[in-house]
């Protein structure tokens, strides 16, 4: 694979981030990205071990490594932010594509356990009209799908959009850019 090779006869460009950029794009450490993967939260799709050659990891890789990094960061347990990724892949919300929406997950005192739905307004306001069931409501949290796609988005233009700096002897000046395979 080299750095811009479009290869695949579905027109559609794959990209790679190695485990430096992409820790630095999901805003966790080299070490929790290795932990992850050691534990199979996330595992990249390019070398899965990690072992004597880079790993790389895709956007879905990226996007699943968001909402990890944000639940651990608001106090939520490893366990149990594997277990909501988890969740969202099995029931089959759309948090893959731009135009995803954000997922609202809460503790559901009847069913002992996390519940997992796409936002809506109407559903945020029946759980905040009535004081009783918020009340009851062991955890609510927001996870805002669509900011982590234009995060994404952004980056990746940026990035592809770039020229290489060249020294005065015509060799590439290393940038802070990440660097990406596109395939």
């Amino acid at each position: 694979m080299s750095e811009s090779n479009h290869l695949g006869n579905s027109g559609l460009e794959r990209i790679y981030l190695t485990t430096k950029d992409t820790a630095t794009l999901v805003g966790c450490t080299l070490r929790q990205l290795q932990y992850w993967r050691k534990r199979s939260i996330v595992v990249p799709v390019v070398n899965p071990i990690g072992t004597g050659y880079s790993a790389y990891y895709d956007q879905k890789n990226v996007i699943d490594l968001f909402i990890i990094n944000y639940l651990v960061t608001r106090g939520y347990d490893l366990k149990i932010a594997g277990q909501i990724l988890w969740e969202i892949k099995e029931i089959g919300i759309n948090y893959i594509d731009e135009e995803a929406k954000p997922i609202l997950v809460y503790w559901d005192e009847i069913l002992q356990k996390f519940s997992i739905q796409e936002y809506s307004e109407e559903l945020f306001k029946e759980f905040t009209k009535n004081q009783k069931i918020f009340n009851d409501i062991f955890s609510l949290v927001l996870i805002p799908i669509n900011v982590f796609h234009k995060k994404f988005e952004k980056i990746m233009e940026v990035v592809k959009n770039r020229q290489e700096p060249k020294s005065a002897n015509g060799s590439n000046i290393i940038s802070n850019i990440p660097k990406i395979i596109i395939e």
